[in-house]
């Protein structure tokens, strides 16, 4: 038993170290007031095993684990005080918007992070802002942009406010002992 466990530990300690380290920065051509518009990807806290995908204007921007052979971006969540679980980045249509998503809900997405540091779907999915989206806690009713994907505007275009279209960047984490 105590053999299995260990296996288990070291297992997905090696999967864990195979990862790349990133944050995610949005951008969009459509904000140009200082020449750019760069915002970093944060993963806020919805509850029931999920969080939202918002571009925020502070500094405290999800780490994600980029796994390459695969094409999955991952955040590690602890739950039940000790145990690790990856979530997925992925895509949810709720609330009138098709949301990046982090955690159980929403279709699994491949990504692929190109050389200048470009996430791209393998799917062809464009990624987009919205403001207003009917989110619960109303995060996108203030500074916060709801960070979507989708092939093409047509099911959400007029039920949120302030769309725009958007690129997200990957830019690696380094951890210094």
């Amino acid at each position: 038993m105590q053999f299995s466990t260990l296996f288990t530990i070291a297992s997905s300690l090696f999967t864990l170290s195979q990862a790349r380290k990133v944050q995610l920065y949005v951008t969009s051509e459509d904000f140009l007031e200082d020449g750019i518009f760069l915002k970093g990807l944060t993963a806020v806290h919805e509850g029931a095993g999920f969080d939202f995908a918002l571009a925020d204007f502070g500094t405290n921007y999800t780490v994600f684990n980029y796994f390459e052979n695969n094409g999955t971006l991952s955040r590690t969540t602890t739950i039940n005080i000790d145990q690790e679980v990856e979530w997925p980045l992925s895509v949810a249509e709720s609330f009138n918007y098709p949301y990046l998503s982090v955690g159980v809900i929403g279709s699994e997405a491949n990504w692929t992070i190109a050389d200048d540091g470009q996430l791209k779907s393998v799917d062809g999915l464009n990624f987009y802002l919205a403001q207003n989206t009917s989110d619960p806690y109303n995060y996108t009713g203030y500074d916060k942009w709801a960070v979507g994907a989708a092939l093409n505007t047509s099911e959400f275009e007029g039920k949120v406010g302030n769309l725009r279209k958007a690129g997200i960047y990957a830019r690696d984490v380094y951890h210094f002992p």
